[in-house]
């Protein structure tokens, strides 16, 4: 499935190279359904982890859009379980670990300032997990994620400093009523392309 597709990989491993030294890009690759965006992404990620790099996969589906920060926080688990030091305010509230029920109502709701410092919270919560290994967040059917979800990884890309993390998300092109998502300029965005006519040709004369 990635005979055609090849420049679109090749440019996002391209710039995930940048992470280890601290300049984690957010990339986001788009297409329609069925065209090989899962594969390309999880590819990446496997061969990531065989590079030394921590995965942490999340899976946005169509009822998300009522269930907040699902796939986000199906992701961030693995790391917050073995987290020995207390969460921050916002993270604790959403891995529903918090004591302060007006905060937890609060940041569920989505509401901006909280959100905001949500955004800060993880951020630096994967500054602290990847000062020993590289971190690679994927986030798959971006597009399906509550806006509260969206909104937090829009507010991450533009952090300042460096970084030994990056955000590598996929979201459908052609779902009606659902929006390619934006990541604001500073993110990466490549669309995957169905075959050219000419692939098809290049595959058979691979084999």
């Amino acid at each position: 499935p990635r005979v055609g597709r090849r420049e679109t990989s090749r440019r996002v491993r391209h710039r995930l190279a940048a992470t280890p030294a601290g300049r984690g890009p957010a990339l986001l690759v788009s297409g329609p359904a069925g065209i090989g965006k899962s594969h390309l992404i999880h590819t990446v990620a496997w061969e990531a982890e065989r590079a030394g790099w921590r995965s942490l996969l999340g899976a946005a589906l169509p009822e998300d859009a009522e269930v907040p920060f699902a796939s986000l926080r199906s992701a961030l688990a693995p790391l917050v379980d073995e987290w020995s030091d207390p969460l921050a305010p916002a993270t604790a509230a959403i891995f529903s670990l918090s004591t302060d029920a007006d905060l937890a109502t609060e940041t569920i709701s989505g509401g901006g300032a909280v959100l905001a410092q949500l955004a800060l919270e993880l951020g630096d919560l994967l500054d602290r997990a990847a000062a020993d290994q590289p971190i690679l967040l994927v986030i798959d059917d971006l597009g399906w994620a509550d806006p509260g979800q969206q909104s937090v990884l829009r507010r991450m890309v533009p952090r300042p400093g460096p970084r030994r993390w990056a955000i590598l998300a996929a979201a459908r092109s052609d779902e009606p009523g659902v929006p390619v998502p934006s990541l604001v300029p500073a993110a990466d965005t490549r669309s995957v392309t169905p075959l050219s006519a000419a692939a098809p040709r290049s595959a058979a004369r691979q084999t």
